[in-house]
């Protein structure tokens, strides 16, 4: 087997391959004779066929498939002994499979490119600022989380009289057809009702009473009226008069700052009072904003570390590992408008990897542990579930790590974590205080 390597450009090579009949003919005859051993051919028995029609039958496969693995093999072996330290896998660019009679046993060339990964060295110091923003908890978010807590524990009360708030149900007929009952529980949400004088006489209404109205004047939209009268859109009339008789009537009652609330939200007795409460909340949306200001502290952060990064990468291999390794096909024109993410990306790693070479940084079964917990404890907050057994936690999270997906996006995460740590002990964080409204208005003027 012959190797040779070739410079194409700046950090882009070629590997060219030439596989001669002596390379391969001793795999491909011992692959042979393994199928003929359990091979089913009409007229002989399994493992007596004659190796002339074996051959006959399955060589140009097996050759083909044996020289695909032999290929694969030496090119990694081939990287490894010249230490060759690449951007990605190899991009197969040029073989003569289709040129060549299989049946002649012939010479296969092949050529491989490689991109070569460059020497990174990334110099920070205390001069290097990177600004940290400390968002404020206001009062009007504290509101908000109030309202959200009143409504998503509120429920629908049964009430005397109707107000334009209420939800009734009742018994529908065609009005022209006083024995014709439309539908037994037909349920008007009085803030849906577009006529003004149709949903003042549905106003201080009791059980028991009725209401005579144009169905098309209250319901102009044809899906609401449908669902009142139980028929199907096609099916209604061009004029319509219901009379209405009210079964029940409900009111969507906010729930109660009390104890009860409390002990929904955080368990028996952890929070005891309207001020412990607030305080809660408080803690909660400082938690989130922390989250926010990490996520706007991790982007500048990449930020600055891209602009310390200063070589010239090998783009067009790039573009090919581009759209080599993309799921689907894609044309020149969607490579060049995504080809700037993908190089920034590839310096991104770039980066990362010799911050963490540098520094010796390692990821821990401890911290994928822990990185998995937190995923449990994510998951659950998501029910509104904030407290769980620590023993619950942990066999949970072991089950998370055995996901291979989830358990390599765990020590990504972990990993940019541990540099992020690195990198802001080499710089000089500027804290800035600021409103939830200017922070956000700062994502968007930056997106």
């Amino acid at each position: 087997m012959e190797i040779q390597r070739n410079e194409i450009g700046n950090l882009h090579e070629a590997i060219n391959i030439t596989l001669e009949r002596s390379d391969y003919m001793e795999q491909v005859e011992k692959s042979l004779r393994k199928i003929r051993q359990h091979a089913q051919i009409n007229g002989f028995r399994p493992g007596k066929a004659p190796m002339a029609l074996i051959s006959k039958l399955y060589k140009k496969a097996v050759i083909l498939d044996e020289v695909e693995k032999i290929i694969q093999q030496r090119i990694m072996d081939y990287i490894k002994e010249q230490n060759i330290d690449t951007l990605g896998t190899p991009i197969l660019s040029e073989n003569n499979f289709n040129a060549v009679d299989v049946e002649d046993e012939p010479t296969f060339k092949l050529t491989f490119e490689l991109g070569i990964r460059p020497q990174v060295e990334i110099k920070l110091s205390k001069k290097d600022k990177v600004p940290v923003y400390k968002i404020q908890v206001d009062e009007d978010s504290v509101n908000k989380y109030l309202d959200y807590y009143k409504k998503i524990y509120g429920q629908n009360i049964d009430v005397e009289e109707s107000t334009e708030n209420s939800i009734l149900k009742g018994e529908v007929y065609d009005n022209n057809d006083p024995s014709t009952m439309l539908n037994t529980d037909g349920v008007i949400l009085l803030s849906v009702v577009q006529d003004k004088k149709i949903k003042k006489q549905f106003i201080g209404k009791k059980v028991g009473n009725e209401v005579i109205f144009d169905a098309f004047k209250a319901f102009p939209n044809k899906k609401d009226l449908s669902l009142l009268i139980n028929k199907k859109e096609e099916e209604l009339p061009e004029s319509l008069t219901l009379r209405y008789i009210i079964k029940s009537i409900n009111e969507f009652k906010e729930a109660e700052l009390n104890q009860e609330l409390w002990n929904k939200i955080y368990g028996e007795n952890v929070v005891n009072s309207y001020e412990e409460f607030v305080d809660k909340i408080k803690q909660e949306i400082k938690a989130y904003r922390d989250e926010e200001s990490q996520y706007k502290l991790k982007s500048d952060v990449r930020k600055k570390l891209l602009s310390k990064i200063q070589v010239d990468l090998p783009e067009l291999f790039l573009k090919r590992q581009l759209k080599e390794n993309s799921r689907k096909e894609l044309s020149d024109e969607v490579i060049e408008s995504e080809f700037p993410i993908y190089l920034e990306a590839v310096k991104e790693q770039l980066i990362y990897a010799a911050i963490q070479r540098e520094h010796n940084i390692q990821v821990t079964e401890q911290d994928m542990l822990e990185g998995a917990k937190e995923v449990v404890k994510n998951q659950f907050k998501q029910y509104g579930i904030y407290s769980l057994p620590e023993e619950y936690v942990n066999n949970l999270a072991s089950k998370v790590l055995k996901n291979e997906k989830e358990a390599d996006r765990i020590y990504q995460a972990k990993l940019e974590e541990k540099i992020l740590d690195v990198v802001k002990n080499l710089v000089t964080l500027e804290e800035k205080e600021i409103s939830y409204e200017d922070f956000i208005k700062k994502l968007k003027e930056e997106k």
